[in-house]
């Protein structure tokens, strides 16, 4: 009995400190304490009476002296959503915000999201099998609901009938899914897209479940060749779409979607002329295509490429039919972007009165082309190169005009010219930088890639800023030139003026000045060097293994001054390997040295004529001869 008495005792006392303890310690707000309380006689929840904004507004206005305060946040994470403003009362002296939210980001990041169910493919353009599409067609697939870069984003692609990937751009535009071909496609050809499982997904992050695929073919050359004369046949009063309308801003921000939905805007809704905001910079962080037909007015504005974008294969494509001008192109190429392109030219496209800078590559090239016309531009600061044309084996360009441009500090080349035909580079101004230890050329004929066929370089104004290095104003680089016509060319201080390697060259009344080896150097066959001028700077004829040059035409040029290289230091024609059969004829040549000098010191020459002419001179033997079979002769040699 003393025992349950002494139990009961130690009972009380601990349940008497439970509740002193409980009311000064554990007392909660009432809301709470009710909710424990089983003695409470409160059984009804609080409900919400209204909100203010109201529940779900579209729209939420708020002073402007508010704004930076202002988060949205997901109590389910650490995520801040900032209000977007889409618009102010510009009556209101307050200055009065309409803002809007991002719900669609404020779901995707809440993993209590109710929606469960993965996007789909509802349809695509072209459908599955369709035939006769015409090749520079943007593919679009739509979907059951918006979607956004997925997890496999990257391995969505685009194969030829060999089944290799073609060159393409993506972007995403709500619940489509839009792919644009940087290149035309073939004609008549099937062509496979492969859109993989998680390649895209939701704003509640539900992937694409199935790889999906489907196939076309594109129409055949007459019928691509209709739609582009449909594209000559617009008429000439067209409306413009002017970008600051469309949201461009050229605020320092990634505007490449937003410049691009124009693009696409102004060609699927036939608009002729797209006008960019005077003076802005956009910057660009992925590569825009302006498409067939569009007439583009830069009004002097400039597209900058975002920095960090390494090995771009180009940021502006100029699809066929289009017209570029007062356009400003910056590569940016000294904030990571090593090896981007600039501007790519297709068929039928003009590009005039446009200035290119800054870029790593090639800052203006056409590709597989035809009736290109690049036109007083202005191009500068390239690694590389200024303008260049671009073909294929059996696919040369044709019909290029490359004229009155001006081109300066191109590392490599002002004007490169491969797989390209029936072509004129005219009238434009080089000048080529001094690289020391390095070469670098005003105009090259490049046929390594491929060859050159019927090409005029006449009027140009080439100029070197120095000789340190190896710059040559007009050069070529072997036999894969035919035809070629090198005439009325200004060159003044450059290491080499004119360097032919290659058959049948006409190299006709150009003005040649100071050049530290030689004014034109000769390793050809059948080729004509006739009625230049040349100061300080001499002709070479010369050789290579297993190439002899044979059968040139050196006629009617005023030499004065002679080439300047040690070897042929004052000497006005110098024949420096074994040839055979050249023709040395009615000349006027002014030197200290030899008029002619023929040597011995690679082999042989055979055959050479030396005749009818004029040579100015202190002495009378003004001809070296150490040939085999030279005829010399009605020379006149007038001592001066």
């Amino acid at each position: 009995m003393l025992k349950k008495k002494m139990l009961f005792k130690k009972f009380l006392t601990v349940y008497m400190s439970f509740v002193f303890i409980s009311t000064f310690v554990f007392t909660s707000p009432a809301e709470i304490f009710a909710a424990k309380n089983p003695s409470s006689v409160d059984k009804d929840t609080p409900t919400v009476v209204n909100t203010n904004p109201e529940k779900d507004p579209e729209d939420m206005f708020m002073p402007a002296s508010s704004l930076e305060s202002i988060q949205i946040i997901n109590p389910s994470s650490a995520d801040k959503f900032v209000p977007t403003i889409v618009s102010t009362d510009s009556e209101n002296d307050a200055g009065i915000f309409i803002l809007r939210s991002p719900v669609e980001s404020f779901a995707a990041n809440n993993p209590l999201s109710a929606d469960k169910n993965a996007p789909t493919v509802v349809s695509t353009d072209p459908e599955k099998k369709a035939r006769d599409v015409p090749v520079d067609k943007s593919i679009t697939v739509s979907f059951s609901e918006n979607i956004m870069a997925g997890f496999n984003y990257e391995k969505i692609k685009v194969q030829n009938p060999k089944g290799e990937i073609v060159n393409y751009r993506i972007n995403i535009d709500d619940n489509i899914l839009i792919i644009d071909q940087v290149d035309n496609l073939e004609p008549d050809a099937k062509y496979k897209v492969t859109i993989p499982s998680k390649a895209v997904q939701d704003n509640s992050g539900n992937s694409l479940k199935k790889s999906f695929t489907f196939e076309y073919t594109t129409g055949s050359p007459e019928q691509n060749e209709e739609m582009s004369s449909e594209i000559t046949n617009v008429p000439a009063e067209r409306n413009t779409l002017d970008l600051v309308q469309v949201g461009i801003k050229g605020d320092g921000t990634d505007e490449a979607s937003t410049l691009q939905r124009a693009l696409d805007y102004a060609r699927d809704n036939a608009i002729g002329t797209v006008a960019f905001p005077s003076g802005k910079t956009i910057l660009i962080g992925s590569p825009v295509t302006v498409h067939k037909g569009l007439i583009v007015e830069g009004n002097g504005c400039t597209l900058k490429l975002a920095d960090n974008h390494p090995n771009l294969n180009c940021f502006v494509y100029l699809k066929e039919y289009t017209q570029t001008r007062q356009l400003r192109v910056d590569g940016n190429k000294d904030n990571g972007n090593t090896r981007s392109q600039g501007v790519r030219l297709y068929s039928n496209a003009i590009f005039e009165d446009n200035e290119v800078f800054n870029v790593s590559s090639y800052s203006v090239f056409t590709y597989k082309g035809d009736n290109i016309k690049i036109i007083n531009n202005i191009i500068h600061d390239s690694d590389q190169y200024g303008i260049a044309t671009n073909g294929d084996t059996g696919d040369l360009s044709t019909d290029i005009t490359i004229s009155g441009n001006k081109i300066y500090n191109c590392k490599e080349v002002g004007i490169k010219i491969r797989w390209c035909s029936n072509s004129q580079v005219t009238q434009n101004t080089i000048t080529i930088p001094d690289i020391p230890e390095g070469s670098a050329d005003g105009i090259c004929l490049y046929s390594f890639d491929g060859p050159n066929s019927h090409v005029d370089i006449t009027n140009n104004t080439i100029k070197g800023e120095g000789t340190s290095g190896y710059n040559l104003g007009i050069n070529s680089d072997n036999e894969d030139n035919e035809y070629i016509n090198i005439s009325k060319n200004k060159i003044d201080d450059v290491y080499r003026g004119i360097s032919i390697n290659f058959p049948g060259a006409n190299v006709t009344e150009n003005v040649i000045n100071n050049c530290a080896w030689t004014g034109i150097w000769l390793v050809s066959n059948e080729s004509i060097v006739e009625n230049n001028i040349l100061t300080n700077s001499g002709i070479m004829i010369n050789n290579k293994p297993g190439y002899n040059s044979s059968r040139n035409l050196i006629k009617g040029n005023k030499i004065n001054g002679g080439n300047q290289y040690w070897r042929a230091k004052n000497t006005g024609v110098y024949i420096w390997y074994a040839t055979a059969g050249n023709i040395i004829e009615g000349n006027e040549i002014r030197v200290d040295d030899y008029a002619v000098k023929i040597t011995d010191e690679f082999g042989l020459s055979t055959g050479t004529i030396v005749r009818n002419n004029t040579i100015y001179s202190q002495t009378d033997d003004v001809i070296l001869d150490l040939g085999i079979s030279t005829i010399t002769t009605n020379n006149t040699i007038i001592k001066s």
